[in-house]
Parts: C-alpha cells; sequence; structure tokens
C-alpha cells in the first residue's frame, strides 16, 4: 500500500523533485546572467552590485527604472537578461504543470484502487 500524502505535499515533493532536475540548467543560466552582468557594468561605467541590482530587477522582469541602461550594448544586454527571466519564469511554470498533472494521476489511482477495494468487499 502505497503512503497515504494529501494532494499539496505530494505535489510539493514531486515539483521539488523536477526542480532539482533542472539544476544544470539552472546553473548556466546564472553564469550567463552574471557574465552579462559583469559585461553590463563595464559597458555602463556602474559598479558590479549596482550592475548586479539591474540584472535581477530586469531578470524577475520587475524593472522599477531606477537605473536604465545608456549605451546601446547595455539596451541589448539588458533585453537578453530580460528574456533569460521571462525563460526562468517559463520553466518554473511548465516544471508546476507536471508536477500538479503527476500529482493528479496519482491520486486518482489511489482513488480507484480504493474502490476496486470497497467493491471487492462487497
Amino acid at each position: 500500500m502505497k503512503t497515504k500524502l494529501g494532494f499539496t505535499k505530494k505535489f510539493l515533493l514531486i515539483f521539488f523533485r523536477l526542480l532539482a532536475m533542472t539544476i544544470p540548467i539552472w546553473g548556466v543560466i546564472l553564469l550567463v546572467l552574471l557574465g552579462l552582468v559583469w559585461i553590463f557594468a563595464r559597458i555602463e561605467g556602474i559598479s558590479f552590485m549596482t550592475s548586479l541590482y539591474f540584472g535581477a530587477i530586469t531578470a524577475l522582469t520587475i524593472g522599477y527604472g531606477d537605473i536604465t541602461p545608456i549605451t546601446n550594448a547595455g539596451k541589448v544586454i539588458a533585453v537578453i537578461m530580460g528574456l533569460m527571466g521571462v525563460l526562468n519564469t517559463g520553466i518554473i511554470v511548465a516544471i508546476a504543470l507536471q508536477a500538479v498533472r503527476v500529482t493528479y494521476e496519482e491520486v486518482i489511482e489511489q482513488a480507484r484502487e480504493r474502490l476496486d477495494q470497497l467493491k471487492k468487499k462487497q
């Protein structure tokens, strides 16, 4: 008999298991973003920490507007950072949807098994 877990706990277990499988992808994305942050700092003539802040705000698609790129190269890098942020969001949403699908299938299978057991008892 399988362990009885609630839908939420099952979902979280599956979600984090799938998320852990994407660690290599996150590593590459992080390295690329850090490289872009470093290049952005050099091109725009700002400190690395200010550039890191700008990169985080841009990649998270928040965009306060307190720091804006001045050079054309800086603008291109900002667009790339924003697109990488959208990619990150897409990956997380895809993982969450897969986790919901797998969890739902497991819950339905357990319900069918329980229903079959009840039918056999009658």
